[in-house]
């Protein structure tokens, strides 16, 4: 979890290459047994990618977060929950998609 918190630390502070290394260190770290943090450190780094202006990175890192998710809802007890937070993350990227911008603001 060292990676998240340095990787929120320097989103804090503007550093957004520094924070998108270290979301990729922490996808690539939980991606072999915790599929659920690879999602979220995925999801981070692809909003990095946006205010970045690195739209189309960012769209991919997106998409793999949802499809880590889509997976879950097969592979864990929490497959309702699992469902509906995919469906919330697919439809954030769908939306942002079709109105080209950033969708946290």
């Amino acid at each position: 979890e060292i990676h998240i918190e340095c990787a929120c630390a320097y989103y804090q502070m503007g550093e957004l290459l520094s924070a998108g290394i270290e979301f990729r260190r922490a996808a690539n770290f939980y991606q072999s047994f915790h599929p659920h943090n690879t999602a979220v450190a995925n999801w981070l780094q692809g909003c990095v990618y946006w205010r970045r202006a690195k739209i189309s990175d960012g769209i991919i890192m997106w998409e793999r977060c949802c499809e880590i998710f889509r997976s879950m809802i097969v592979k864990s007890r929490q497959s309702n929950w699992y469902a509906e937070k995919s469906n919330d993350l697919c439809d954030t990227l769908q939306n942002a998609i079709e109105a080209g911008r950033w969708p946290y603001e």
